[in-house]
């Protein structure tokens, strides 16, 4: 049974009712998570919310209480770190100070007793591969934040794993920095064509590189999806609210289908029952029109008005805070002229944008 299942599986990793307990704490429950070859997928979610676990679990520094760990179609727990054909990159470089750049992205395939031709070659071509060429023979202490996470993806790389593990790679960068390695670490990925497991809790970051992303919270997965997905349509409160912005609208599920929100009955993207009911709606999905204001809005199934409370430039827009009959809903407006406090104005939103959500 097991060889069948060895050679059915086209995933490159398998968590198959994964639970890790550290004493009285359990870290994981139940953990069920397939990664594709070739897939960049990010585990985000706060602290303490189990995606560290996780990749500790596939590095093999840990090993699970209960369920099974699959690798490239073969069970993995109980193999040493040193077996699994993973490698990982962590926040801290972890770099050799006393080390040139060349002999730290050796180190591996010498412990692996590689021979010096071919070390020679294999880091060569990896410090190419990360824009490093020429600088073999600079230490550390030579280079920018930037350039030495490059020697740590260099060195990881080398030892060619099927699955690179990124554990908060880029958490030491600053923004700036952090941006422009994104675009690199994603066009690396692609290149190579290779497995990437990314462990971060920055959203944008999350949401930039990934091809799926797995939201964790309490050891869970609460929703596996493509950014898209994940932040267009979360499938729980707590998703909506970690992903960005949102307004949480809670009301009474109507007869007909609809949210009735105070005063206003709102048109939902799917039907609802009756009973206390959420729905999440982005505030960059709110359009607005204000006194003075020329363009047209446009269609929406959903118009409510209120008074603006509170106005907050904030660089690529500014945002909104308009209160609906004693309840406040934010909207996102381009930068530019628009309403001032105290002005009242008309909010409309489409039915599909607003996304029924668990508690």
């Amino acid at each position: 049974m097991e060889e069948r299942r060895e050679t059915a599986t086209n995933n490159m990793v398998e968590f198959r009712g994964v639970s890790k307990t550290f004493g009285s704490t359990e870290a994981l429950t139940d953990l069920n998570l397939e990664i594709r070859p070739g897939e960049f997928l990010t585990l985000l979610g706060p602290s303490g919310c189990g995606k560290t676990t996780t990749l500790r679990l596939l590095a093999g520094f840990e090993e699970p209480t209960c369920g099974e760990i699959w690798l490239a179609g073969k069970p993995v727990q109980g193999l040493p770190a040193y077996k699994r054909p993973v490698n990982t990159v962590f926040q801290h470089y972890a770099l050799f100070p006393h080390m040139t750049v060349f002999d730290n992205v050796a180190f591996g395939l010498r412990m692996q007793k590689v021979p010096q031709a071919e070390i020679k070659r294999r880091v060569t071509a990896a410090l190419e591969l990360v824009r490093l060429e020429g600088m073999g023979g600079r230490r550390p202490h030579e280079l920018s934040g930037g350039q030495q996470q490059r020697v740590a993806l260099a060195r990881a790389l080398v030892l060619e794993p099927k699955v690179l593990l990124l554990d908060e790679p880029l958490g030491a960068l600053d923004l700036q920095l952090r941006r422009a390695m994104q675009v690199e670490l994603r066009q690396l990925q692609r290149r190579l064509g290779a497995t990437f497991l990314y462990v971060t809790h920055d959203q944008e970051e999350a949401l930039a590189m990934s091809d799926r992303i797995a939201v964790m919270r309490n050891g869970r997965i609460e929703q596996l999806g493509t950014p898209e997905e994940v932040y267009l349509r979360p499938a729980t409160r707590f998703v909506a609210q970690f992903l960005g912005e949102a307004n949480l609208l809670e009301g009474e599920g109507a007869a007909s289908g609809r949210l009735r929100w105070g005063d206003y009955h709102l048109l939902v993207d799917r039907h609802v029952g009756p009973g206390r009911t959420t729905v999440a709606l982005r505030p960059e999905q709110v359009r607005v029109r204000w006194p003075g204001s020329a363009t047209p809005v446009g269609p929406a199934e959903n118009r409510v008005h209120g008074i603006v409370a509170e106005r907050l430039f904030v660089g690529t827009g500014v945002r909104l805070v308009v209160e609906v009959a004693g309840r406040r809903l934010a909207a996102l407006l381009p930068a530019g002229p628009g309403p001032d406090l105290g002005d009242q104005v008309e909010l409309c939103f489409s039915a599909e944008h607003c996304v029924v959500v668990a508690p």
